[in-house]
C-alpha cells in the first residue's frame, strides 16, 4: 500500500488529486491511499526493523537556484529568526528580574507570520512577483514590532542593573552562550571589552580613554594586522590573504580571491543553467578607492560599476581578529544574470563542512560520481568550512545560502536576477519587462572569509558565524542603583561545542525552556550553570513533553550530548 501525501512539489493540487484518484485501483500499479502523514508513520513503525537505513542527506538534484532567489525575502527571514530569538531571551529576562509578563501573544502571532514565509514557494524565491511586494512590506512591519518590543524589555532589565558608578553608563549585551572580547566603539571611542556568556557589563561611556595600538595598517594595495596580511591586485580582487601567526599562505596562487564574477542566467527562479560556467564572467569595474583607520579597524572601500549598475565593498580587517568582513551594498539593474563570489584556497580537502540547523554536513569538493557532480551549488546554513588536519578557512555569511565548493575554492552566490514566474507582461514595453526580473534594486549584506587554525571545531567557526549575525548590543542608559551587579552571567554552557539555541518560556506553563545542541559531531559531558534560582530541572522533548527529572545543585545542570544531540531543558523557577 502506498500513501499520497500533499503537494509535495509545487504543482497544481487538483492535478495531483486527479492523478490519486486514477491511482486508487490501476492495473499494474499498488492502491494508492490518501491519509494523514501520522497513519503513515504508524503503519511504518511495525516493520522498522526490516528497512534499510540511509546515513546523510537526501540531496534534490534540482531547485538550486532558490537557495539564492529572492535575496532580499532571504534576508528579512535570517533578521526575523534572530530577531525572535533575541525577543524571546530578554523577555525571560525581564520577566526574571522585573516581574513583567511575557509577551506570548505577539510572539506566536509574529512566528506563525514567519513561518507563513518559509512555505514553499515564498522563502525558496519561486512565487510570482506580487507575493514579494506584500510579504516584504510584512516583513519589514513584523522586524520593527520585534525590535520594538526587544527595546521594552532590555529597558525593563536595564532599569534594574547597578550602573551607579559611571557618569554615562553604556550596558554591553551578550545573547550568545559564550564570553566575547570585542571591540566596541562608545562615544567615538573604542574599547575593547569582555562580556559575560548571556549576560551584560556596565561600561562608562566617559571614565577610560580609548586605547588602540598601531598594528593595523590600510593602504590602497594592502591591508594589516598582528595576524593577517591581505595584498590586492588593481582591479579590488585579492591577490594573497597571508597568516602571519601560523606561517600560512591562504589562496591559491592560480586564482584570485574575491573577484565578484557576473555570469549569464537565462534559468528561471528554480534553476540556473548547467552549463553556466562555459561563458567567461563578466566582472564589476574598480572606479575608486579610499582606505580608512578607524580606531582596531583597518579598512579599504572600493567603488565599482558595470553598465547600469553599481557596488560599493568596504574590507575591513579588525586588530586581533582573524575574520576579514566584506560589508556590501549593490544596486542590480540587470536583467539575466548571476552575481558570485569565490575564495580559490591553498587547501587540498576532498570534503567541505556545511552549516545546517543544529549541525552541520559533510560534502564532497570533487565530482567523482554523478551523485557529486549534481552538487553544483549547495544549501548552507552561516558558513561552509575547508578544512585540512592543521588549517582551515571558512566563509560567513548573514543572509546568504547557496555555496559552490569544488576542489579547493569556496564559492558563495550573492544575487540572481531572472524573469520567470514574474508577471506576464507586453514584450514590446522594455521598461515592464526588466520589471518583472527578481532582484532588482538595493542590497546590502555582509560576507566574512574566516582562516583559522585546525578543522572547523577546532577553529571556533560556529561560534564565529553566530558573532557575524548576533553582534553585541550596546545600549546607552541612565546612571542609577540597581540589584543586580555592574556584570552578570544568567548562564552559561561549559563545552566549547554545546550552544544555547533558544531560551523561552513554556508553551503550556510558567517554566523557563533552554534548548541547545552539540555542533561540532561529538559525545561530550558538560554542565548548564543557572545564575538564578531554580528550583526543578525536567528533560523535556521538543513538544515539552517531560522525559525526566535532572538533578539541579546549586544551579548546575549535569548534561551529556551525544554528536549533534539536542536537548531542551525545562526548568522551574523561584519567583
Amino acid at each position: 500500500m502506498a500513501f499520497g501525501i500533499g503537494d509535495g512539489g509545487g504543482g497544481p493540487g487538483a492535478e495531483h488529486l486527479e492523478r490519486l484518484k486514477r491511482m486508487k485501483n490501476l492495473a499494474g500499479l499498488c492502491p494508492v491511499e490518501q491519509r494523514p502523514v501520522a497513519d503513515f508513520l504508524a503503519i511504518w513503525e511495525k516493520d522498522k526493523d526490516r528497512f534499510a537505513t540511509w546515513d546523510g542527506e537526501f540531496y534534490l538534484e534540482r531547485h538550486q537556484g532558490t537557495f539564492t532567489t529572492q535575496c532580499k525575502s532571504k534576508w528579512y527571514n535570517r533578521r526575523m529568526e534572530i530577531g525572535l530569538r533575541e525577543l524571546e531571551w530578554k523577555a525571560v529576562l525581564s520577566g526574571l528580574v522585573s516581574g513583567t509578563e511575557y509577551p506570548s501573544g505577539p510572539l506566536e502571532r509574529i512566528w506563525k507570520e514567519v513561518l507563513l514565509y518559509q512555505f514553499h514557494d515564498i522563502l525558496p524565491g519561486s512565487s510570482i512577483k506580487r507575493v514579494y511586494k506584500e510579504s516584504l512590506e510584512r516583513y519589514a512591519f513584523m522586524l520593527k514590532e520585534t525590535e520594538k518590543l526587544i527595546s521594552e524589555h532590555e529597558s525593563n532589565i536595564i532599569k534594574n542593573i547597578d550602573t551607579s558608578h559611571s557618569k554615562n553608563p553604556y550596558v554591553i549585551q551578550n545573547s550568545l552562550s559564550w564570553e566575547r572580547e570585542e571591540w566596541v566603539q562608545v562615544e567615538n571611542t573604542w574599547r575593547k571589552i569582555l562580556v559575560p556568556a548571556m549576560g551584560y557589563v556596565v561600561m562608562d561611556g566617559v571614565s577610560v580613554d580609548s586605547f588602540v595600538s598601531n598594528q593595523s595598517i590600510a593602504l590602497v594595495d594592502k591591508l594589516e594586522n598582528e595576524l593577517l596580511v591581505i595584498i590586492f591586485n588593481d582591479d579590488g580582487s585579492i591577490k594573497s590573504i597571508f597568516d602571519k601567526e601560523l606561517h600560512q599562505e591562504i589562496l591559491s596562487p592560480v586564482g584570485m580571491g574575491n573577484c565578484v564574477s557576473i555570469y549569464e542566467d537565462d534559468g528561471d527562479v528554480w534553476d540556473f543553467s548547467l552549463n553556466y560556467r562555459e561563458k567567461p564572467p563578466d566582472t564589476f569595474v574598480l572606479i575608486s578607492s579610499e582606505t580608512e583607520i578607524d580606531g582596531p579597524k583597518a579598512s579599504i572601500t572600493h567603488f565599482y560599476k558595470y553598465q547600469k549598475s553599481e557596488m560599493k565593498q568596504q574590507v575591513v580587517l579588525t586588530e586581533g581578529s582573524r575574520c576579514i568582513d566584506f560589508i556590501t551594498w549593490i544596486n542590480w539593474q540587470e536583467p539575466a544574470k548571476m552575481i558570485k563570489t569565490g575564495f580559490p584556497l591553498a587547501i587540498k580537502a576532498d570534503h567541505a563542512v556545511c552549516e545546517i540547523q543544529f549541525g552541520s554536513i559533510k560534502r564532497a569538493t570533487h565530482s567523482n560520481t554523478t551523485w557529486d557532480m549534481a552538487k553544483d551549488e549547495v544549501p548552507a546554513q552561516k558558513w561552509v568550512d575547508i578544512s585540512s588536519r592543521h588549517y582551515g578557512v571558512a566563509l560567513l555569511n548573514d543572509s546568504k545560502y547557496g555555496y559552490r565548493v569544488k576542489d579547493s575554492t569556496l564559492e558563495l552566490t550573492l544575487v540572481r536576477c531572472v524573469r520567470y514566474p514574474g508577471p506576464l507582461v507586453d514584450k514590446g514595453d522594455s521598461s515592464r519587462e526588466i520589471s518583472a526580473y527578481t532582484d532588482l534594486g538595493e542590497h546590502n549584506f555582509t560576507y566574512s572569509l574566516y582562516p583559522h587554525p585546525g578543522d572547523y571545531a577546532e577553529g571556533g567557526v560556529v561560534r564565529a558565524g553566530y558573532e557575524l549575525n548576533i553582534p553585541l548590543a550596546i545600549l546607552p542608559c541612565s546612571s542609577g542603583k540597581g540589584p543586580l551587579p555592574s556584570t552578570f552571567s544568567y548562564m552559561l554552557v561549559e563545552s566549547p561545542s554545546v550552544i544555547i539555541e533558544t531560551v523561552k518560556k513554556a508553551e503550556g506553563g510558567s517554566e523557563i525552556i533552554v534548548r541547545l545542541y552539540e555542533a561540532a559531531g561529538e559525545s561530550c559531558h558538560t554542565a548548564l550553570q543557572l545564575n538564578f534560582p531554580v528550583m526543578k530541572a525536567l528533560l523535556v522533548n521538543l513538544m515539552e513533553e517531560p522525559i525526566g527529572e535532572i538533578s539541579v545543585r546549586e544551579g548546575r545542570v549535569e548534561l551529556d550530548f551525544n554528536p549533534f544531540e539536542i536537548l531542551t531543558i525545562k526548568l522551574s523557577v523561584i519567583r
